[in-house]
C-alpha cells in the first residue's frame, strides 16, 4: 500500500509540474563548514575534532512559492586533532519543510527544519606491537535534526543561489548527543 501511495504521489508532483506554469519540481546542492560545538570532549580545541566540510542534496516541490517540502541527504565528518587515523562519519537522510518569505522578490529569507535518521560511525585504531593497526568501528543509527535560516537571491526563473546557517544534532551516540554549527552555500535548480 505504501509502494502504491508513493507511485501515485510522484505522478501528481510530475504532472502538475509539466502542466503547470512555474517550475514548481527542485533539486539542490550545498556545501557547508561545519563545526561541532557539543559535547565537550569533541569540541575541545586540544582533544576534540577538526572542523570540516560537508554535502548536502535535496529533492523536492515548491507549494506556490512560499513553501517547500523536500527530501535530502548528506554527508559529513570530523577528524580527530591528535591522531588523523580517528574520525565521525554522519550521513542523514531526512525529510525537511521550509517557508519562504515573500519569494516574489530577487532576495529573499527562508527558515527551515529537517528531521530523519543518521548513519554514524566512529572509527578507531588500536596501535599492538611491532606497529600494526587494527581498525575498529563503531556503527549507530542516529536521530538527525536541523533547523536554520537562508537569504536567497534569484538568478533566474530556474536557479536560486542561497546562503544557509544550519544548527545539525545527531543522537544516540556514545557520548550522547552531537551538536554542530554549520554555514554554507546552495544552489536550487528547478525542473
Amino acid at each position: 500500500m505504501k509502494k502504491i501511495i508513493i507511485l501515485i504521489s510522484a505522478a501528481v508532483f510530475f504532472f502538475t509540474a509539466v502542466f503547470a506554469e512555474e517550475k514548481i519540481i527542485f533539486t539542490e546542492i550545498s556545501v557547508n563548514y561545519s563545526s561541532v560545538f557539543d559535547p565537550a570532549g569533541i569540541s575541545d580545541d586540544i582533544t576534540g575534532v577538526y572542523d570540516g566540510p560537508d554535502f548536502y542534496a535535496n529533492a523536492g516541490c515548491d507549494i506556490y512559492g512560499w513553501a517547500s517540502v523536500y527530501a535530502g541527504v548528506g554527508f559529513c565528518f570530523y577528524i580527530d586533532m591528535q591522531d588523523s587515523n580517528f574520525n565521525y562519519t554522519f550521513t542523514p537522510v531526512y525529510i525537511g519543510a521550509r517557508a519562504n518569505i515573500f519569494p516574489e522578490n530577487s532576495f529573499y529569507p527562508d527558515i527551515f527544519f529537517e528531521y530523519g535518521r543518521a548513519f554514524a560511525n566512529r572509527h578507531t585504531v588500536i596501535y599492538g606491537p611491532l606497529l600494526s593497526e587494527d581498525p575498529v568501528d563503531t556503527p549507530w543509527t542516529a536521530d538527525y535534526y536541523s533547523f536554520g535560516i537562508g537569504v536567497n537571491y534569484r538568478l533566474t526563473d530556474i536557479a536560486v543561489v542561497s546562503v544557509k546557517v544550519h544548527r545539525p544534532a545527531f543522537s544516540g551516540s556514545l557520548s550522547g548527543e552531537i551538536h554542530t554549527v554549520k554555514a554554507g552555500a546552495s544552489v536550487k535548480i528547478y525542473y
